[in-house]
């Protein structure tokens, strides 16, 4: 699955359509809607590399509501600091997403309305951020899949719980899991995991990771955890 909703999502339907691949994009509403590229984008872009400083103000801001976010950016670098810039960084329009939609291998999810991590917030705008990106969708595309990813993979047991009364099918979490499909318990239909291919790294080593049934890589992020 892909997460953000970047409008160079589109580069992948020849693959999926080449592989018969299915897959899932789970967009943040309010940047389709307001036009607007993601905050991290617009840091990396100014800062260039990551570097102490850019660090340091990603760690900073990652855990903030999106509104003290966006603030924040407007504030110390400009009111036009969240245009886009190109293709690259720039989320779908709505016309867009309703056109990538009609493709049989696409797949579209909630993943908030502008991706504030949910653990950082109190239940009542946790709810009004899932529920504010269904209005958005259902108003865009005519309907909801009813399936979410947790921004920045930030799941919790008190947000499941959430999903599940909202009636979601399923949703991502930070799990690292390989899953028997035909023996998932219900308790897991709310924290699926996922495997995050990194450019730097072997892609074969990759994905003998990800499809092995033993990983000491995983155990290790399970004990830390």
């Amino acid at each position: 699955h892909f997460d953000d909703g970047y409008f160079n999502n589109i580069n992948l339907i020849p693959v999926l359509e080449q592989f018969n691949i299915y897959a899932n994009f789970f967009v943040v509403t309010e940047n389709i809607i307001n036009k607007e590229k993601f905050w991290w984008d617009f840091l990396l872009n100014k800062y260039q590399h990551k570097n102490n400083a850019y660090l340091k103000e990603i760690s900073f801001l990652k855990n903030q509501d999106f509104s003290k976010i966006k603030n924040f950016i407007i504030k110390k670098y400009g009111i036009n600091s969240l245009n886009p810039l190109s293709d690259i960084d720039r989320p779908f329009t709505k016309d867009e997403l309703i056109d990538f939609n009609q493709n049989k291998y696409v797949t579209i999810g909630n993943h908030t309305s502008d991706h504030s991590n949910l653990n950082s917030i109190d239940e009542k705008a946790r709810k009004l951020k899932i529920l504010k990106a269904e209005k958005d969708l259902e108003s865009i595309l005519g309907y909801s899949s009813k399936i979410f990813s947790f921004p920045n993979s930030k799941s919790s047991s008190s947000s499941q719980i959430l999903l599940n009364e909202m009636k979601f099918n399923y949703a991502i979490s930070e799990n690292f899991k390989n899953y028997n499909l035909n023996k998932i318990h219900p308790s897991q239909y709310f924290r699926f995991g996922r495997y995050c291919f990194l450019k730097n790294k072997n892609i074969d080593w990759q994905i003998q990771m990800c499809t092995s049934k033993f990983s000491l890589y995983i155990k290790m992020l399970n004990l830390i955890s």
